[in-house]
């Protein structure tokens, strides 16, 4: 498998797609469903393998929101590429911690594929 990418979505039926897309692109896909388990997540892989190369992240999720979930792991790893994909428009909650990328919703396989390789090609 290629780099690792960690999505964090609370829809069950994102979260599958967006899987099914990364895969197919011979990337190592770990997936979340909610804020508190993608950091436990991205914990666990930082302590047991060589980490996390990228991060996908929905906002609107109950208990902590990705928002909340940017902030967190920016503040330990700044370098960190992390993709916010949202369906509102939500930049303006952006005034500290700021996303390297940004899909909105309805997002294409083809516009997941080009930022992911974007961001990971830095």
């Amino acid at each position: 498998m290629g780099k690792k990418i960690l999505v964090v979505n609370d829809d069950l039926i994102e979260l599958e797609c967006f899987h099914f897309i990364l895969e197919g692109e011979n990337y190592d896909v770990l997936v979340a469903s909610s804020g508190y388990e993608a950091l436990e997540v991205f914990e666990r892989e930082f302590i047991l393998s060589d980490g996390i190369d990228l991060v996908i992240l929905d906002i609107m999720m109950p208990g902590m929101d990705g928002i909340e979930v940017l902030a967190k792991l920016k503040e330990r790893y700044p370098d960190l590429p992390v993709i916010i994909c949202s369906g509102g428009n939500y930049r303006a909650y952006f005034s500290v911690w700021f996303p390297d990328a940004y899909l909105n919703k309805p997002c294409t396989p083809t516009e997941i594929i080009d930022i992911v390789e974007k961001l990971l090609s830095k």
